[in-house]
């Protein structure tokens, strides 16, 4: 539609992109963009309660990752950079998001949007990769897991039978992870058919899943009620995390200290800074737990052009 002049804007997908730009000659690169990153974040959401293929639990990975070192190994250690670039090879950076709540959702009554709020309490600027921290919370883990787990610990990634796009981003992925540390995690790339929803999230077979959100109206509750235990409408607790069902004690109660901090920020409702405030203290200390890891935001190119009426 673009081509035939029907619309003026279209994006593009990287193999798009790629032969645009391969091609010097092709007047299409006077009318590429990079276009605004969008709302929605996109976060690896750990299965807390997984299960194997005959319905039986996977205790191996459930004991992984109810160590909270194990899991500040992958938070600390997993360097997305290489993940970007199979969206926007351009400007892969653009892709880098750290937090759950994307910016331009709310600001403070002083101008300070919530996500620079958040880094602050968080008490970084420029992210959460740290090599040095991940490499000792993975010494960490290995001497609180030996004897209860067998290395390397084995995590399922589903991606769905037939699209080379998603197997080229899990072998990418894959690497990532198993670059982290020596005989430490393994990725087993394995495949749905038709409803990643029936056949992979219900049985509760991944390990961890990459999944996207963005806010429906403007106040941070629209992504930390999905987070939450004991509400069936939180959808991430339900469907990815299986939070509700766990059975590690101590992993149980910060998901119910967690929730009650959402619970009681969202009941402020005469002070919207204090509210921001109670709900980005809420959000940091998901994250002080390593209960999530931030993967990337939405960017990509397009192109676009002026259309001039007579």
């Amino acid at each position: 539609l673009y081509e035939t002049g029907e619309v003026d804007f279209t994006e593009l997908n990287i193999a798009n992109l790629d032969a645009i730009l391969k091609d010097p000659s092709d007047e299409r690169n006077d009318y590429l963009v990079e276009t605004q990153i969008k709302k929605y974040s996109y976060q690896f959401q750990l299965n807390f309660n997984k299960k194997n293929e005959d319905g039986t639990l996977d205790t191996n990975w459930n004991t992984a990752v109810a160590n909270e070192a194990f899991r500040k190994s992958l938070y600390y250690g997993l360097d997305f950079k290489e993940f970007w670039s199979l969206y926007d090879f351009i400007n892969p950076e653009s892709n880098r998001i750290e937090t759950f709540v994307t910016r331009d959702v709310v600001t403070y009554s002083d101008g300070t949007d919530y996500v620079d709020r958040l880094m602050e309490i968080m008490g970084t600027t420029d992210g959460h990769v740290d090599a040095a921290k991940a490499q000792d919370y993975v010494a960490q883990a290995k001497s609180e897991l030996a004897g209860k787990v067998t290395f390397p610990i084995q995590a399922d990634y589903y991606i769905k039978a037939g699209d080379q796009t998603a197997q080229d981003q899990a072998t990418v992925l894959k690497n990532i992870f198993e670059n982290l540390a020596e005989d430490y995690i393994q990725i087993n790339i394995k495949t749905y058919i038709t409803n990643v929803t029936s056949e992979v999230r219900s049985p509760a077979l991944a390990s961890f899943e990459i999944s996207g959100w963005g806010a429906d109206y403007r106040d941070p509750e629209n992504f930390l009620n999905q987070l939450v235990t004991g509400n069936d409408s939180a959808i991430y607790t339900s469907l990815l995390t299986k939070a509700n069902t766990i059975t590690d004690p101590e992993t149980k109660e910060i998901f119910a200290q967690f929730s009650q901090m959402v619970a009681q920020a969202n009941a402020i409702v005469d002070d919207l800074d204090a509210r921001y405030e109670a709900q980005a203290q809420a959000e940091a200390f998901y994250y002080e737990h390593a209960l999530m890891i931030p993967c990337r935001g939405v960017s990509v190119w397009s192109m676009t052009k002026e259309n001039t009426y007579s």
